[in-house]
């Protein structure tokens, strides 16, 4: 994108994207405030400072949008290779390639079989809760509350939308297992978006900067950002995996903003209330519930790499990961030279982190569940009464 040609040339620059000062005046004037910012955060990205991160998220021939439109090349490995030999000189081996690829294998299957196991369980929950809600239906029929009624309508047809939903995604995920079943496929395509961003990091591809993974609301977050600079507000892009989607399956442009709650703080949102609407009037009633301990489990992982280079020329890349648990602990590993040693310790975060927030969500669920059957059997009895 160029700046208008009545730009000042000699005005002051942005430290971040470079772009001058009276660029913004002449350019977003007549922009929304999101516009405003969607148009800065394109031309930040657009800066050689941040490459390649920017090029991946704003280019129209980042491998990303490539791979969307020409599916039958490998464009992730071949912008990796590019980036390695601008940086190094050298290519990504293809031993470690082959590593690399038979490991995330293994672990594509096991996370999806792990993936429909936590949907079998969520159906089941789900059923029971959908029973309740249709006894909850019958009495407020029969006691012709008609607030009540038209309440749980709305909560038993959405119970049973998130349960057909839960069941077509199950059901995709074991045809694609199926469809794949002895074929070979590349590590990066075994990867979400964010996370094969991170990976560039890991591999030794883009000295300078970091990689930081969270758990969001939104799902998994990343950050990308560079090593020198103000380490308070560093150059970079924090993103989730889910908005990362959006923008290349969805062709909805990133937008400037965080997820409602991050574990960047290094634990958990306590969830302390689970709030029910019962009865004629829907008054609502709060249960004050203590979420119980959990295992310790993995909130936070931020990924540097250094590269050393031989007498003989062979370079190095040693990787240090340093996880934040939930109670505090911190752990330090450093792999050298082994990619596929990597790829397991970032699925260790990621399994980490979806066991600790399904936890969290059945524990919940079953608190709203209990609220609600003991409530129900308090009508029951009254109505027994009468």
């Amino acid at each position: 994108m160029e700046p208008s040609s009545n730009v000042n040339r000699d005005d002051t620059a942005c430290d971040k994207c470079g772009a001058p000062a009276s660029w913004a005046d002449t350019s977003t004037s007549n922009l929304s405030w999101n516009q405003s910012l969607r148009h800065h955060l394109s031309t930040y990205c657009a800066s050689p400072r941040m490459w390649p991160i920017g090029y991946i998220l704003e280019s129209p021939y980042s491998p990303l949008w490539l791979e969307k439109d020409i599916p039958t090349h490998n464009w992730r490995d071949a912008f990796e290779d590019l980036i390695c030999l601008e940086s190094s000189g050298q290519m990504i081996s293809l031993e470690n390639r082959s590593k690399e690829a038979e490991v995330a294998k293994h672990i594509s299957y096991d996370s999806t079989s792990h993936s429909v196991s936590l949907i079998n369980d969520t159906l089941k929950g789900s059923a029971k809760y959908l029973s309740l809600l249709k006894r909850m239906r019958d009495l407020a029929a029969r006691k012709k509350w008609a607030d009540m009624l038209e309440g749980v309508a709305e909560a038993i047809s959405s119970e049973e939308e998130s349960s057909k939903w839960a069941i077509a995604s199950g059901e995709a995920m074991i045809a694609t297992l199926k469809q794949n079943t002895g074929k070979s496929f590349p590590a990066s395509s075994h990867k979400l978006r964010g996370h094969w961003m991170v990976s560039l990091v890991s591999s030794g591809a883009m000295p300078g900067w970091k990689a930081q993974l969270f758990d969001s609301s939104e799902g998994f977050q990343v950050g990308i950002s560079k090593l020198d600079g103000d380490p308070d507000d560093p150059d970079g892009q924090w993103m989730t995996e889910s908005e990362i989607k959006r923008q290349f399956e969805e062709g909805i442009p990133m937008q400037l903003g965080s997820p409602s709650w991050s574990t960047h703080t290094g634990h958990y949102p306590e969830f302390e209330q689970v709030p029910q609407a019962v009865g004629d009037d829907l008054s609502t009633t709060q249960m004050e519930f203590q979420v119980p301990p959990l295992a310790p489990s993995i909130v936070s992982q931020v990924t540097t790499v250094e590269r050393t280079k031989s007498e003989n020329g062979d370079l190095s890349t040693k990787v240090a990961l340093r996880n934040l648990f939930t109670d505090g602990t911190v752990e330090h590993k450093e792999i050298i030279d082994d990619p596929s040693k990597v790829l397991e310790e970032y699925r260790r975060v990621y399994a980490s982190m979806i066991a600790s927030r399904n936890a969290i969500y059945t524990t919940l669920r079953e608190a709203q569940y209990q609220t609600l059957d003991r409530q129900f059997k308090e009508l029951e009895e009254n109505d027994e009464l009468d």
